[in-house]
């Protein structure tokens, strides 16, 4: 029987549903509880990450590691400076940890998505500066602790605004950026960390998921909230859709330049398609709902492509 360990909370849907899905395969499910203390061990014959051995595991999926989050603010909102420092020692020896483990296992197991792609999610200015490097549209970013530069941002370089994010994916909601009227107003911005101010694009979210080089499906998301800048906060309405060729094939580009035999490529198509504005790529993108709303069986070809891949590395 394959032996598949799946990295993350047991809550999660995709979890759930990616665990199911490998059982009506008849695969065997490992499930690694990233609320526990990771607590890495190697040694000759074995690994162990939160209580949990990987012997005769020959496919990992990776959904989230459980690192701490690296900002810590009290009640009243404002960052704990010493606290997020601790923090963020604590998030980086958690991360290098991982590393070592994952890397270790893909030596000799099937790891979806590569130890090697998740910096794509903890350096998005690294990631946009890539796709600018190779002539892809992306929102103009400004990636700064600097108050003055802030400052300076040029509110005719974004017809449309400015909109803030946090350098480092998924900890935080993407926010409008208001015109900055003097240094103390960038100053209370920034606070005590870097942030990504970013061209806000007038258009609709769309996301595309990519698997083993072909597009399975795409849908754009459309929040409720009227001037909403962040598809995750409260309702939003998903609908499929069909991409262009030329589209197809950029998402697959994407995915494959940072080895990613998964994801989820998410665009911003400006009014009437005249434009689309690549954004980022996800190596654990959340498909559950999709599957809810588009009709499409993610779940499936996720565990479809896990268990082709350990049987190849096992063979």
């Amino acid at each position: 029987m394959t032996r598949i360990a799946l990295i993350g909370p047991p809550e999660r849907e995709e979890l759930q549903r990616l665990a199911l899905r490998l059982e009506e395969r008849s695969a065997e499910v490992v499930v690694v509880d990233t609320r526990q203390p990771a607590q890495i061990e190697l040694s000759p014959g074995d690994e162990r990450a939160c209580g949990v051995s990987f012997a005769g595991v020959s496919g990992v999926y990776v959904i989230d590691l459980g690192l701490p989050r690296p900002r810590v603010a009290d009640a009243d909102g404002r960052i704990d400076l010493a606290a997020s420092q601790r923090a963020l020692a604590h998030s980086q020896a958690s991360w290098a940890a991982w590393r070592v483990l994952l890397e270790r296992l893909a030596s000799r197991a099937a790891v979806v998505n590569p130890p090697a792609s998740y910096d794509v999610h903890g350096l998005k200015p690294f990631e946009i500066a890539h796709y600018r490097a190779r002539g892809w549209r992306t929102p103009d970013t400004l990636a700064t602790d600097d108050a003055a530069a802030l400052a300076a941002l040029d509110p005719r370089g974004a017809p449309h605004g400015w909109i803030r994010k946090d350098l480092v994916g998924g900890y935080g909601y993407t926010e409008r950026l208001e015109p900055l009227a003097s240094l103390d107003q960038a100053r209370a911005q920034i606070g005590e960390a870097a942030l990504m101010a970013q061209e806000r694009i007038e258009g609709d979210a769309v996301r595309a998921f990519v698997i083993t080089g072909r597009v399975l499906v795409a849908a754009e998301i459309l929040p409720q909230g009227y001037g909403e800048v962040d598809s995750r906060r409260g309702s939003a309405r998903v609908r499929r859709i069909e991409l262009s060729g030329e589209l197809c094939e950029q998402s697959k580009a994407v995915a494959a330049a940072w080895g990613m035999s998964f994801a989820g490529v998410d665009w911003m198509r400006g009014p009437a398609g005249r434009e689309w504005v690549l954004l980022e790529c996800n190596s654990a993108p959340m498909f559950v709902e999709f599957e809810r709303r588009t009709g499409a069986d993610i779940g499936s070809a996720l565990a479809d492509h896990l268990l082709r891949r350990a049987r190849r590395k096992a063979s």
